[in-house]
């Protein structure tokens, strides 16, 4: 019975499905279904169908396992990149938009018959350029 010796252990077991098949030949059963539920999920990432047909309640997990030792290992000599995708997207930082008096928003809202929401989302669509037209009618309300 092999330990899995990495930082984190489910890399490690990864690492054994598809570089390793003599380390892999010493890991117990239990360890197997112990990263069977991670191991199918990477696995659809690339293998959907096939993934998708081992998801059955009494399906043996260290034996579907070993299924997928057997044929990736033959595919594939080191740990393919689609298995290291992104799982948090990062957050973009947004830079703010000043936004133009309330009465000269109201006022083009007003004309334009435009609710609140439109004019938010012509700004998520079209950016700085929607608040364009309000800008003009601040600049002429402030000449006056």
């Amino acid at each position: 019975m092999a330990n899995i010796k990495e930082a984190n252990p489910l890399y490690g077991f990864i690492k054994y499905v598809f570089e390793n098949p003599l380390e892999y030949s010493k890991i117990s059963r239990s360890e197997k279904s112990k990263y069977f539920f991670m191991l199918q999920r990477l696995m659809s990432i690339a293998f959907p169908i096939q993934a998708n047909a081992f998801n059955h309640v009494k399906v043996s997990q260290p034996e579907i396992s070993d299924y997928w030792h057997e044929s990736l290992s033959k595919l594939y000599s080191k740990t393919p990149g689609w298995i290291y995708t992104k799982t948090k997207k990062s957050e973009k930082k947004k830079k703010s938009i000043e936004m133009p008096s309330d009465e000269a928003v109201t006022y083009y809202l007003e004309r334009t018959k435009m609710s609140k929401r439109e004019l938010n989302d012509a700004i998520k669509l079209f950016g700085d350029e929607a608040l364009e037209p309000i800008r003009r009618i601040e600049s002429i309300m402030k000449e006056k």
